[in-house]
Parts: C-alpha cells; sequence; structure tokens
C-alpha cells in the first residue's frame, strides 16, 4: 500500500514541477534600464553597432576598429575577415557609459565595474563602453580584437573546439594585452613588485582570472618577442592550436622554442630578474622614507588617505574585515578610530574606489565633522556624507553624472566638487549642497579628474590627459575658462594637491626612465620642482599633515609586496630638485589619434534588424550497453544583441522523447518568455517471473507564460500562467504480482504571482 501511493505521488510531483519550471533564473536581477535603438554601420572589416545618443562617436569608432585591425593582423600575420564579406565582418557593439554598458543582453552575467569591456567566441562580438580617453579606448578595442584573431586561430570554425577547449589564461589575456599595449605604470608596478619579492608562480600554475595573470601573460609574450622575434609568438600559438583540446602548453613550447616548459621557466624568470633586479638594488622601499601608519595586520590594505582640518585623523580606504570600507585612523600612529561603513547593506553594492586609476576617493569636510565619498547603487553613483564622529549616515544624494568620483569638499563646506561623465566627456563638476545643482566646470573636451581645493577656496586643482598623459592643471573657481597648465613633459602626475600653505601642489609622477610613480611638490610661485622618494613599488595620494613649525609631514599610500599601506613621511632634504620648468605649453597638446582617420558613409548605415544565430549548443548522443540509443541537446539561439532568445531542449531514449521550447523576451526592463513542452517518462518494474517491463507512465504537454519585473538589483515581482494536458499511467501490483497500469487523465491551468528576492553574500566559506 505504501509502495502503491509513493508512486503516484512522485509521478504527481514530477509533472507539477516541470509545469511551474521557471522561465527565469533565481539571483539576483540584471536590469536594463533604458532603451536602445540599435543601428549598425558597415566598415571594412566591422558591423559597428550604435544608438543615437552616440552617433556623433562613430567617425572615432570606425577610425579605431579599422586601425586596430590593421595592427593584429600585422602582428600577427593573419587575416580572419575577407575584406567586405558582409558575413565574416566582426560585430563591434560599443556603449556610451559603462552603466549602459553593463546593461548588455549578450551576455546574462552581471559585468562589474571593473570589466572595462569582452569579447565572446560564438558569435566574435567585441562589446565595450567608450566613456574612457580615446587613447585607452583605441588600446582596450584592440585588446579584445586580439581575443577574436585569437578566437579564430585557435578554433576555426569549429564550435566543438570552442566548447572542448579551455586556453590559459595567460595566453589568452597575455596576448592581448601584449598587442594591446594596454599596460600603464600602474601595472607595470605591479609585475615588478611581484618579481623583485619572487612572488611568481611557475606559468603553469596562473590560470586563475586575476590582475596579475594579465600582467604576467604580458610579461611572458615580452620575453617570447624579446627571445624568438614577432614569429616566435605567431610559431607558439599555431602550435598551440594542434594541442588545443588536450592543453598540452608543454608540447606547445617543445615544438615552438625547442625547449621544455621547465627551461622557458628557467629562462623568462631570468629575463625578469635582469629586468627588474637592478630597480631593487637601486630604489629604496616605502618605509625607508617615514613611519607606516593604519592597518598593519597582513594582507590588509589602506589607501586613499585623506586629511582631516584638525590633522588629527585621516579617512582613508581599508580592508580590516576583508571587505572595503571607509575608516577613520589616527594620523598620529594609525590606530582605527571608527569603521563608518563596516557590515552587510543592501542600500547600496561598495563603496567606490578609483584609487587604483589614480584618483581620490575621499573628502572631509571643512569643519572636520563630516566625510563624503561615493558608492555604486543599482546602475548610478551616490554621494554619501556620514558624520566622522558618531559613524551616521547624514545623507545619500542621488547623481544624475555617470561615474561621479574623487568628492572634494569646499572651504565654505557648500558644495563638493567631482569628476564624471556626462554626454560621454568626463569634467569636473561642482554640486551645489543645498540646492543640488550641478554645475560643469571645465566643459571641455578632455578628460578630467582629481579635483581639489586651494585652502582660501579662489582657485581649483585637477587632472587633464593630453596625449595619453596626465597634467596638473589650474583653474580659477570665480572663472572656469582661466585654465592654466603646470605640469609638463611625457610623464602622467596624479591627484594633485595643495599644501597647508597655499602655495605647495603635492602630487605624485611617474616621470623618469623606469616610470615608477614618486612623491613629487611644486611651488607655484617659483616653479620649483622637488622629487621626495625613490621607490621600488610606488606612491599614491598625498596629503601633508600638521606639523611642528618649520617640519612639513606628508601622509601618502605606498605600494610594496602586493599591499598598499599608509606612511608618514617628513621631508626634509629632496631626492632631486629642477628649478622652474621652461617647458613651453604646446608640448602634449594634441589629442590623441588613431593611425588610420575615416570618416562614415551614409550608404552603409542602417537600421538594425533582427538576426539569429546559435549560441552555445550542446548535443550529446550515447548508447547504452543494452544498445538502447539515448540523446540530449539543449541549443540556445539569440539575436546579435542577445535581447531575445530561444532555447531548445530535447531529449529521448528508446521510443521517448522530451522537448521543451523557451523563447525570452529580456530587451526591456519588464521581461517575459512563453513555453512549450512535451515531456514523457516511463517506470520500470519487474517480478522474478516475467523480468524487467518497461512502460510509458506520464506525459506532459502544454504551454505557459512567465513575465519578471525588477524592483531593484535584489527584489522582483514575477508571475506565470499556463495550460497543460497531463496523461499518467498509476502502477499498482496485482494479486498475482504483476505491474499493471491505471490511466488518468487531466488538464489543468496554472498561475502564479510571487515577490521574489536574493540578498545573498558569499565569502570563501560559502553564503
Amino acid at each position: 500500500m505504501t509502495h502503491r501511493r509513493s508512486l503516484p505521488l512522485l509521478v504527481l510531483g514530477l509533472a507539477l514541477a516541470l509545469s511551474s519550471r521557471p522561465a527565469f533564473g533565481f539571483g539576483k536581477n540584471k536590469i536594463v534600464y533604458q532603451h536602445f535603438d540599435w543601428q549598425v554601420y558597415h566598415s571594412i572589416h566591422f558591423e559597428i553597432f550604435y544608438y543615437s545618443e552616440e552617433e556623433e562617436f562613430l567617425d572615432q569608432m570606425i577610425s579605431f576598429a579599422e586601425s586596430a585591425y590593421d595592427k593584429v593582423s600585422k602582428q600577427l600575420d593573419y587575416q580572419p575577415v575577407k575584406q567586405d564579406v558582409k558575413s565574416e565582418k566582426i560585430p563591434l557593439i560599443y556603449y556610451k557609459t559603462h552603466g549602459e554598458f553593463e546593461q548588455t543582453n549578450i551576455s546574462l552575467e552581471q559585468v562589474p565595474e571593473a570589466v572595462g569591456a569582452f569579447a565572446e567566441p560564438f558569435q566574435n562580438r567585441i562589446v565595450l563602453p567608450i566613456d574612457q580617453p580615446p587613447d585607452r579606448v583605441y588600446k582596450v578595442l584592440t585588446h579584445e580584437l586580439t581575443h577574436i584573431f585569437e578566437f579564430s586561430m585557435l578554433y576555426g570554425d569549429s564550435l566543438k573546439r570552442v566548447l572542448r577547449s579551455s586556453p590559459p589564461l595567460w595566453i589568452m589575456e597575455g596576448l592581448a594585452s601584449y598587442i594591446g599595449e594596454d599596460e600603464d605604470n600602474i601595472d607595470r608596478m605591479v609585475i615588478r613588485d611581484a618579481v623583485v619579492n619572487n612572488i611568481l608562480p611557475p606559468i603553469a600554475e596562473l590560470n586563475e582570472l586575476s590582475f596579475l595573470t594579465y600582467r604576467y601573460g604580458h610579461a611572458v609574450f615580452d620575453f617570447i618577442n624579446q627571445s624568438y622575434g614577432p614569429s616566435g609568438i605567431r610559431n607558439f600559438l599555431w602550435e598551440y592550436r594542434k594541442v588545443l583540446l588536450t592543453n598540452n602548453v608543454n608540447h606547445a613550447i617543445k615544438e615552438a622554442f625547442g625547449i621544455d616548459s621547465q627551461e622557458f621557466d628557467r629562462r623568462f624568470n631570468k629575463y625578469l630578474r635582469q629586468k627588474y633586479f637592478p630597480v631593487l638594488m637601486e630604489k629604496n622601499e616605502p618605509a625607508d622614507y617615514g613611519t607606516e601608519i593604519g592597518l598593519k595586520k597582513p594582507e590588509q590594505f589602506t589607501f586613499s588617505p585623506t586629511l582631516s582640518p584638525s590633522g588629527e585623523l585621516v579617512a582613508a580606504l581599508a580592508t580590516p574585515r576583508d571587505e572595503l570600507d571607509v575608516v577613520i585612523l589616527s594620523a598620529k600612529d594609525g590606530k582605527l578610530v571608527r569603521n563608518l561603513t563596516g557590515g552587510f547593506t543592501n542600500k547600496y553594492e561598495h563603496v567606490v574606489a578609483e584609487a587604483f586609476s589614480g584618483q581620490r576617493d575621499l573628502s572631509w569636510s571643512p569643519e572636520g565633522d563630516r566625510v563624503a565619498f561615493f558608492v555604486r547603487r543599482e546602475n548610478r553613483r551616490d554621494l554619501l556624507i556620514y558624520d566622522a564622529i558618531r559613524g551616521k549616515k547624514l545623507k545619500t544624494i542621488e547623481m544624475d553624472v555617470d561615474i561621479p568620483a574623487s568628492p572634494a569638499f569646499s572651504p565654505d563646506g557648500e558644495s563638493i566638487l567631482f569628476s564624471g561623465n556626462r554626454a560621454g566627456i568626463f569634467d569636473i563638476f561642482r554640486l551645489d549642497l543645498k540646492t543640488k545643482t550641478i554645475t560643469d566646470l571645465t566643459d571641455d573636451n578632455y578628460y578630467d579628474t582629481n579635483p581639489t581645493w586651494s585652502p582660501d577656496g579662489k582657485l581649483v586643482l585637477y587632472d587633464r590627459r593630453i596625449g595619453g598623459y596626465a597634467k596638473v592643471f589650474l583653474l580659477d573657481a570665480s572663472d572656469p575658462e582661466r585654465k592654466t597648465q603646470l605640469t609638463f613633459g611625457p610623464s602622467s602626475d596624479l591627484m594633485p594637491i595643495f599644501g597647508r600653505d597655499g602655495k605647495t601642489v603635492f602630487f605624485v609622477s611617474d616621470r623618469g626612465p623606469l616610470g615608477i610613480f614618486n612623491l613629487w611638490s611644486l611651488d607655484t610661485s617659483t616653479g620649483e620642482l622637488k622629487r621626495w622618494t625613490d621607490l621600488v613599488g610606488g606612491a599614491f595620494a598625498p596629503v601633508q599633515l600638521a606639523g611642528e613649525e618649520n617640519q612639513t609631514l606628508v601622509a601618502y599610500s605606498g605600494f610594496f609586496r602586493g599591499t598598499f599601506r599608509l606612511y608618514k613621511m617628513d621631508l626634509k632634504k629632496p631626492v632631486e630638485t629642477i628649478s622652474g620648468e621652461q617647458t613651453p605649453e604646446t608640448v602634449d597638446i594634441a589629442p590623441f589619434k588613431p593611425p588610420l582617420s575615416l570618416s562614415a558613409d551614409a550608404a552603409e548605415k542602417g537600421r538594425y534588424k533582427l538576426r539569429w544565430n546559435v549560441d552555445a549548443p550542446n548535443i550529446n548522443v550515447g548508447v547504452a550497453d543494452d544498445g538502447t540509443i539515448f540523446s540530449n541537446s539543449d541549443i540556445v539561439f539569440t539575436d546579435l544583441l542577445g535581447d531575445y532568445r530561444i532555447r531548445l531542449t530535447a531529449a529521448s531514449i528508446a521510443s521517448f522523447s522530451n522537448i521543451d521550447i523557451l523563447f525570452l523576451n529580456l530587451k526591456n526592463r519588464f521581461q517575459w518568455g512563453a513555453r512549450v513542452i512535451d515531456v514523457r517518462d516511463y517506470f520500470v518494474a519487474g517480478t522474478e517471473t516475467s523480468g524487467a517491463r518497461i512502460r510509458r507512465f506520464s506525459r506532459l504537454t502544454g504551454a505557459d507564460g512567465a513575465w519578471q519585473y525588477p524592483l531593484n538589483r535584489y527584489y522582483r515581482i514575477e508571475g506565470d500562467i499556463g495550460y497543460f494536458q497531463r496523461r499518467l499511467d498509476i502502477p499498482f501490483f496485482d494479486p498475482s504480482g504483476i505491474v499493471r497500469f491505471d490511466r488518468l487523465k487531466d488538464d489543468f491551468i496554472t498561475t502564479r504571482v510571487g515577490l521574489s528576492g536574493d540578498t545573498v553574500r558569499f565569502k570563501e566559506f560559502g553564503p
């Protein structure tokens, strides 16, 4: 009796489960906030997709794309696209801002701020935002285009090779970084630090997605080019293609270079030591220039320091509990006074940290009782103002400027400067804290960041990117049209800030043959430059502390041994002094220009038309030991932009077959789907006399529709309605012990409306 009831209940549960299978997966919401009206332009090698708000950048993107194609094809001596063959052109989808880029449906995963672009191998699409300086956009595009070349060279047109292979990330990302020439001096600082501190693993052990993988991989291809020339890189790729499915990198190294992987590792490490060890002998550690303050436990970071007006406290970003927080430290000894953002919250996702891009992150109010910083929430950044003494949030201000960063309180406390992106241009803005109005101060076509006030509130310092370098500029707050360039030459001068005397400007610069960021000062009255450090790693975010008479104390964030630490330094004797720069102001003024300059042909423009392609198919066929043939297929069809998807799931064994067809419309915030299913299953039973017996015992046929509307990143309203026919063969044993079946037939409607939420955070030990 128990056996008879349990089988029908199992069958009923299976049928209900199939009928209520969700069209949308559980988890945090990826929200499409905007409607994109896509257009397409056909260049020689690309299909370039854009929307009307970014058409003004079309000529630039055509020039960048074709310049990058010319560069990569020459370096690899390879052509993945036949000229003007439309079916082979590379789809390039660009977004005006990173916030819009994060809404792409080409990838259904959440796209974090740290992801600058991506390329995928199934339809060879490149997707990127363009809200960076032109030279960086060009390098990022070249990096991603190199991936397309890698896909073509390694996979050809074989989906099987795509699905069955997993090339090491140091190969894929290292080569893309090398050809893209996307390393800056902050990147080089990381690999230099890893070499001089002997923290580099063997090549075979480096296959996780991390910052070091990019830098290490780039260094590998630098070494190959230095040792074997450009042909060595090409030979290695073709040899690796031969062993792609077995991922036998050792064999590819042996065939390409005539040495085994251990010898390759030895020579590569020797190359790095010879390149960077002289730096270790000639340069110093941050501790050689002052006293470490801040959090001192291993694997705890402290960076982006800013001093309170009293000089007694320092606000900084730190990781006291493995999460990035805003902390208040004692300026005297660096002890933790208060963690302003400690603990988990769903009111925002994370504190914004732009220090790794050479920008400041925090600002004190002139009274010394408030701290301002930006946080990421939904598809935007909000400005938070905290009571630094009590640790309470005072204000949350929503910003109508994209990617705001580097807040700076005015000396009167009534406004805050910040950098941000409006209409694709990065400028310096002023926020009136009373009226919430935002004014564009710089209003030019340059990439402006890092604003700070003079002590009297009359002047503003900021960084402007010119010809690939960041230079320090001065702006008259009462007449923003009056802008003066303060630093010159082929170097990046970052994070400028006035000293307490209102005349000295402290900043960090990578000037010099090795490109190491050191602490500098500029006397604005004489033009005299002084360098105060000579580091192995780098110095960032200087701020002058209160000191005794005739004492100049500066705090800065120093990078060494893979971590950022906070240091306090008494400026006594400079390492280097340069009297009054006389460099003409015209140096480096010319904006970045790609090798090719092209213009759009109106005849090649058009509206995007829906186009379907296979995306990530999974097909399996097999034979059981009794000769039964079975198969299982899962094929996804998507339009080129990923907004529409059809998923076909089919399975069969002997004469039993299942099919599930799902359509999803993901184009807007309100998303919906429709499904048709026909699912059959069978039951196996047997007796000692009759042996095994197979009978179909269930069939579920029907259709349903589902929808969802995300309220925010964590919660959504969702529902579905469907109509199904169910046919069940319910098994039972007759008096002789033989399995018999009763037939159950019914039709039913399912409907559901619900609220779904996911606020889970994951740590190394789990959720």
